[in-house]
């Protein structure tokens, strides 16, 4: 999927987009190669930590 499609299907710019991808590579979260993107096992686990709801939203 190119960068473009991505933006198209999530409903955000390329620049958007563009930036993200930035973003994760520069953190470490993602590998870039060739057009290719890899996750890396640390990655993974930062994406993860960041998906989870902050303690408070789970009480109540």
């Amino acid at each position: 999927m190119y960068r473009d499609d991505i933006a198209n299907y999530l409903g955000v710019t390329l620049k958007t987009i563009s930036r993200m991808m930035t973003r994760v590579t520069d953190e470490g979260v993602t590998e870039v190669r060739h057009r290719h993107i890899r996750v890396s096992e640390a990655g993974v686990t930062a994406l993860t930590e960041r998906a989870k709801p902050p303690d408070y939203a789970l009480s109540g």
